[in-house]
């Protein structure tokens, strides 16, 4: 299949790759299937593998992707979205889908390497007061 996924829970992200051509249709069957594997989590952000990807979607696909994501999700929530596009052409189509889909999302970020994304997505460490004693 063009479109794997796997959830991390304690994580709480999707690590989802695309190889080769990937169509709208296929887009579209991964979020019917990724609304049914929710885990019970707030949010999930995604780590979205175009390293091996060789399809442009067109302006068009993006907006169907967008509509998908909105039919599909609902009230479920996604965190952060690093995108992995090494290849020049996807990253300016990625660009675009950032357009149609960033109200879905915290934030997105392209990157050239995985392993930028994710240090981006690792999750920052909450900062606890001093305990100060007098």
């Amino acid at each position: 299949m063009p479109i794997s996924y796997t959830i991390d829970v304690p994580m709480a992200m999707i690590i989802t790759r695309c190889i080769g051509h990937v169509t709208v249709a296929e887009i579209q069957d991964h979020f019917k299937e990724l609304a049914n594997a929710w885990p019970p989590v707030e949010r999930l952000d995604v780590l979205l593998d175009l390293t091996e990807q060789t399809s442009l979607p067109a302006l068009k696909d993006l907006e169907e992707v967008a509509k998908t994501i909105a039919s599909q999700i609902g009230p479920r929530q996604f965190g952060r979205c690093a995108v992995v596009a090494e290849q020049a052409f996807l990253s300016g189509s990625m660009q675009m889908w950032e357009v149609f889909v960033g109200r879905f999302f915290d934030r997105i970020e392209i990157f050239r390497t995985q392993a930028g994304a994710l240090l981006w997505l690792q999750p920052t460490p909450k900062v606890r007061p001093l305990l100060t004693h007098h």
